[in-house]
């Protein structure tokens, strides 16, 4: 789920009437401001008139620093030998922390190698903020298989 369908449902949860789809509403720019009872960003989504909507509406809510959820070492492990993107590190710590990272949360960097990772948010993000750091093993996976196989067969000598 993409940070505009994740907050158009949050916001369909709390209001009565017929719920909002994402080719209803165009979002503005989320911006900091002064937290407000914890939520630290305001953004203005805007009636799509091809969908019968018109005006704006403010909507205050709380994004979440990366630093936030890395203060405490996360790693992942990737193969030795090949290309890989922060897309591919957001996908390993989905899996290895239940996180709900999405692609769209994060700023896109190709060819990533070990130590450590400064993980960055998009700017603009409706989600997160910031950065955090991740440390990246890259191991050598073996490419031969274990031997199973017990009995040869018509093979003979």
């Amino acid at each position: 789920m993409t940070a505009q369908e994740r907050l158009l449902a949050l916001l369909n949860s709390q209001i009565t009437g017929k719920a909002l789809r994402p080719s209803d509403v165009t979002f503005g720019t989320p911006t900091a401001i002064e937290p407000i009872e914890g939520r630290n960003t305001e953004v203005i989504i805007y009636g799509n008139g091809v969908s019968g909507y018109k005006g704006q509406h403010r909507l205050l809510y709380r994004r979440i620093d990366l630093a936030t959820i890395t203060h405490h070492p996360l790693s992942v492990v990737l193969p030795a030998g090949s290309r890989y993107s922060s897309y591919d590190v957001v996908d390993r710590l989905n899996v290895a922390f239940n996180l709900d990272l999405d692609h769209s949360d994060i700023q896109y960097e190709d060819t990533l190698g070990s130590g450590s990772y400064e993980l960055k948010a998009v700017v603009g993000g409706l989600r997160w903020v910031g950065s955090g750091r991740v440390e990246i093993t890259r191991v050598v996976e073996s490419i031969q298989p274990p031997l199973t196989v017990t009995e040869l067969g018509e093979f003979t000598y």
